[in-house]
């Protein structure tokens, strides 16, 4: 099976993360519907977190990597090239 390349520029974790677990899911020749089985939920959950609209939550993404074979952190690590780009904070006070 062919894996797909990234479909994302990586600027936020929430796309970053979605992006890790489709293409761990493809490498494993894995379908929404078996990491829904695997995670014991709803197709329709893992579509909406799938494409990146709904976040993860942590103790998914621990069940995730044991089924898969890999470790959190990989699903959580951008990958090469990804640029990290966390929402700026709206509360921030003025520099000193």
């Amino acid at each position: 099976m062919e894996i797909p390349a990234p479909t994302h520029s990586g600027d936020t974790w929430q796309e970053i993360v979605a992006t890790n677990v489709r293409m761990a899911c493809a490498r494993a020749d894995w379908t929404q519907s078996d990491l829904a089985r695997a995670l014991g939920v709803s197709h329709g959950t893992v579509n909406i977190r799938w494409r990146g609209k709904r976040q993860w939550q942590l103790e998914d993404l621990e069940k995730i990597a044991s089924a898969l074979g890999t470790t959190p952190w990989d699903l959580i690590t951008p990958a090469p090239g990804d640029e990290w780009c966390p929402r700026p904070d709206s509360n921030r006070e003025p520099a000193d």
